[in-house]
Order: structure tokens, then sequence, then C-alpha cells
């Protein structure tokens, strides 16, 4: 027979938190403390054992836990490799073959800037000229008239490049043209290149190609190759290019173009 004197029992609660990932898990414990003068019994500590581990197991089973996965997706875009000015050598539309004036296809322009004939008369350039080796059937002339001819073009280049590339400074461009005029005529043409902002502000500087004057082409007719190659400003969403071509002498304006390229690559 064993005999238990007073005892005094004193009941203590434990909260454990565990945090995985977003999700937390309470597990809540409860540890009974016998204080007695007399040594327990090695049954009734087992009981109380037993009871503690079985309520700490059924609490921790009960818990979920969440995980989070995160993927990222990374995209190519290809930038075209295709000149883009719209008719850049004057080969789309009619030609002047005689006198007139007969203004550029595809572009915007003012006074008496003409797309004429290789090989007319009433204008500047043969086609066995120095020049370019692919220079079709025409090219552009600055006209019967007029003290300074032009012509422009806009291309927006957000149709077709992601602006991402071009802020992180990973778009370059490469810009060309045949620039000449007439015998030692001092008449010169221009070809220059703006890049355009989103605020339709100009970002970057303007590229200017020419001009090419009469002591360049020892006052020979003939057109002579210039380019220009750099990087394409941050915050870059169109562009600009323009032909300017100057009179200083006589009465038509003879400075020539051809074959103006605009490329844009990585």
């Amino acid at each position: 027979m064993y005999f238990i004197s007073l005892a005094t029992l004193s009941t203590t609660t434990t909260t454990t938190t565990t945090t995985v990932f977003v999700a937390t898990i309470t597990a809540t414990e409860t540890t009974t403390v016998i204080t007695t003068s007399t040594t327990p019994t090695t049954a009734f500590t087992t009981d109380i054992t037993t009871s503690i581990s079985v309520s700490t197991t059924l609490s921790t089973i009960s818990t979920p836990s969440t995980a989070t996965v995160t993927r990222t997706t990374t995209t190519t875009t290809i930038i075209s490799k295709s000149n883009w000015l719209t008719n850049g050598d004057g080969e789309t539309g009619p030609c002047e073959s005689a006198g007139g004036s007969t203004p550029p296809t595809g572009w915007s322009y003012n006074g008496t800037i003409t797309q004429v004939y290789y090989n007319n008369t009433y204008a500047d350039q043969l086609s066995t000229n120095s020049g370019p080796n692919n220079r079709g059937n025409c090219y552009f002339y600055g006209g019967p008239s007029g003290s300074v001819t032009s012509m422009w073009q806009y291309v927006n280049m957000s149709n077709s490049i992601n602006p991402v590339l071009i802020d992180n400074q990973t778009v370059y461009f490469n810009f060309s043209a045949w620039l000449g005029g007439y015998g030692s005529q001092t008449d010169y043409a221009q070809v220059s290149l703006t890049f355009i902002n989103q605020a339709n502000q100009q970002g970057g500087s303007t590229t200017t190609l020419g001009p090419v004057t009469h002591t360049q082409r020892s006052d020979i007719t003939s057109l002579l190759f210039q380019q220009a190659t750099g990087l394409v400003p941050v915050g870059g969403r169109s562009l600009l290019v323009t032909v300017t071509i100057t009179r200083f002498s006589g009465t038509a304006n003879d400075g020539d173009v051809d074959n103006i390229a605009l490329y844009l690559y990585q």
C-alpha cells in the first residue's frame, strides 16, 4: 500500500510561436508539476508524461503551412534590320524627267526639292558619275529654284522597339547618305538625325551628315559617302530625319542626295 501525503499541484501554460514563410504555427503545451514531500509513483508520472506528449502532437499536426513560389519571365525583342526610312533611295514614286519639280514620295517637303532621274540634262548627276554602286534610277535634287529646299520624315520607334531596350542603352544607330553637287558650284546638301523623347522634345544631340563641299569633290560632279554611328539616347521614342539643300550661286539649287539610310540594332 502506498501513501501520498498532501500535495500541491500547479499548472504552467507555455505558448510557442513558429513562423514558416508566411504561415504561423502556434502550439500550446500544458505541463503539470506536482510538489510533494513523497516521491510520486512511476505509473502516475508516466500518465502525465504521455498526456503532455499526445496533446503537443495533436496541436502540431493540426497547424497548416503555406509556401510562396516566384517565377521570372524574360521577353526578347528583335529589332528590324531594314532601313527605317521610307523611300530613302528615291526609287518609290515618280521621278522628274525634264525641267520641272517632282516632290519626293514618302517625305514632307518645302520648296522645289525634286526626285529626279539620273542623266536628266536639266539636273546634275549622271549614272556614270562617282557615287553609289546601287544608285538605282533616281536621286534627290535641290530643284530648279529656291535658295533653300528641304524634306523630312518622322519615324515612331515605339511601334517596333521595346522602350526598355532604349532606356537600358542597348540600341545603336547607323546613319548614312551619299551627298554631293554639280562641278564647281558651291551649293550643297546636309542630312540630319534627331531623336525625340516621350515629352516630344529633343533627346541627345543632332547628328548631321555633310555638307560635302565643292572642294571635297575636287570640283567634280559626284556623290560622296557620309556615315555616322552612335547610341540611341535614353528616353528616345521617335526620330526625325531632315534633308536641307542650300543654294549659294546661280538659279538652280544644285545640292544632291541619294541612298539615305538609317539602321537600328543591338
